[in-house]
């Protein structure tokens, strides 16, 4: 313990400081018996996480948020607002610098984390910031461009928190106008991909359709489906 407590003071690189602090935080009661001070380990420990990562200290994408995520999952617990707010703002800051277009297992880390673990509320204005992005990201993807056409597996990585978010607050409107504009996706896409593969795409619509409640809708699918099938064995 003297040890950890010596080299987090000591030392400079906010990972490595990260790393001694929460040994120390994490170990205190354990080894000594008492509770460790959240001013001079927890905090500090919170603050070397963002640092490493608004620092360019970490390489990799997945580990800096992680990080972030831990840093905005600890701050609550020292009822620090000023720093879960520097948490939030470094993770939605690194979101943009790494989540291009092409890269959707990025940047729609805001509502897989913050909105989906409520570290942001319907009371919040970043709330609806992030739901407006999804929307914006929605709307591009489902155009097709000249080198890639149409990536349906990148418009669903769009498509599905917004489902979700519709559907938990009964927005049937919305909803309907984003199943729509996923349908007219799928439709275009089939135009050149093999019935098999239209087949996936209609099951999966479909089966969102079920979901919402939309069972004329589902069974028009159904029949769809239906038809594609001899020309799907045939391929």
């Amino acid at each position: 313990m003297n040890y950890w407590e010596t080299r987090k003071d000591g030392c400079q690189n906010p990972i490595s400081k990260a790393r001694y602090s929460v040994l120390v935080w994490e170990f205190s009661m354990r080894v000594r018996g008492i509770s460790p001070n959240y001013l001079t380990v927890g905090i500090p420990y919170v603050e070397n996480l963002i640092m490493s990562v608004t620092k360019g200290k970490i390489s990799s994408s997945q580990s800096a948020f992680r990080k972030l995520e831990r840093a905005i999952v600890m701050s609550p617990k020292f009822k620090n607002n000023i720093l879960k707010e520097q948490a939030i703002k470094a993770f939605r800051t690194y979101e943009k610098k790494v989540g291009a277009i092409g890269k959707p297992g990025l940047w729609r880390r805001s509502y897989d984390i913050l909105i989906k673990k409520e570290f942001v509320t319907h009371a919040d204005s970043l709330f609806q910031i992030i739901i407006n992005e999804l929307e914006e990201r929605f709307s591009i993807l489902t155009q097709p461009t000249e080198t890639d056409g149409l990536r349906l597996s990148d418009v669903e990585v769009a498509f599905e928190p917004l489902f979700e978010h519709y559907l938990k607050i009964k927005d049937d409107q919305n909803l309907i106008r984003i199943l729509n504009v996923l349908e007219s996706a799928d439709r275009f896409k089939m135009k050149s991909c093999s019935a098999m593969e239209g087949i996936h795409w209609l099951e999966k619509l479909r089966d969102y359709e079920i979901i919402s409640g939309l069972k004329e809708d589902a069974e028009k699918l159904a029949t769809d489906i239906k038809n594609l099938g001899p020309t799907a064995i045939k391929e």
